[in-house]
């Protein structure tokens, strides 16, 4: 493995502090969800290895947080505002899971 951090991250805020030698992807049986895990050997160990996040990356972060709280605020008030019978038919739904 050789590079920037996984896309997601932009690839001049983030640095791995030791190169990572493999990636591991690691599926369990009851999810659809796949984990990723980046590894680097030392001696006779294997050490999981993450991403550190320089000035630009935590801003980044912190930027993503405003983003998020935005989106909150606005989803709340979407929701405040559904009348009925939609905002039962939703509430009902979201109990049981089906949202």
């Amino acid at each position: 493995m050789k590079g920037a951090p996984p896309a997601f991250l932009p690839d001049d805020g983030f640095r791995y502090p030791v190169q990572p030698t493999y990636d591991v992807n690691v599926q369990f049986d009851q999810s659809d969800v796949i984990t990723a895990l980046f590894l680097a050997q030392s001696n006779a160990a294997w050490y999981e290895v993450g991403e550190c996040p320089n000035e630009k990356g935590i801003a980044s972060f912190r930027k993503t947080l405003v983003h998020y709280a935005e989106a909150q605020k606005r989803a709340s008030e979407l929701a405040a505002s559904l009348k009925d019978p939609l905002r039962s038919e939703f509430k009902r739904a979201a109990s049981t899971g089906a949202v």
